[in-house]
């Protein structure tokens, strides 16, 4: 059972999905799924993630507004839980293990993150605070 759906819009950014399919590989025995949104008719990125796709990647098209590209994504997760990302985010390595701790740990119905901002790097600039 697929435990946590990552849901991935991105749109002529395939540079930034190199990282994303990285992660999809190290996770992909984790049970956790990659739904990756292309919008509109990015072939570059269907052709990127067609040609590594591991068994733990869907691919899904999106031809609605940006905003649409998560409804869509979450209708093709079988994840009982959704982690909404942007193809320029990353998780640090096994970040999703304290997610779904806390997930599990407590009876929240959501659990919101916060981020950091990381050069090109991967040196820490700022939390992002909200």
């Amino acid at each position: 059972m697929i435990t946590l759906s990552f849901i991935i819009p991105t749109f002529l950014r395939s540079e930034k999905l190199k990282e994303k399919i990285k992660e999809s590989i190290y996770l992909k025995d984790k049970n956790v799924e990659f739904v990756f949104v292309i919008e509109r008719e990015d072939i570059n990125s269907f052709e990127l993630l067609n040609e590594n796709k591991e068994k733990n990647i869907k691919i899904v098209f999106n031809n609605g507004p940006h905003y649409h590209s998560f409804h869509r994504g979450a209708e093709f997760s079988s994840g009982k839980y959704l982690c909404f990302m942007g193809d320029d985010d990353f998780l640090l390595k096994n970040n999703f293990i304290k997610i779904l701790e806390k997930i599990k740990n407590s009876d929240a119905e959501w659990l919101i993150g916060g981020g950091m901002y990381i050069n090109n790097k991967r040196q820490f600039i700022r939390k992002n605070i909200t």
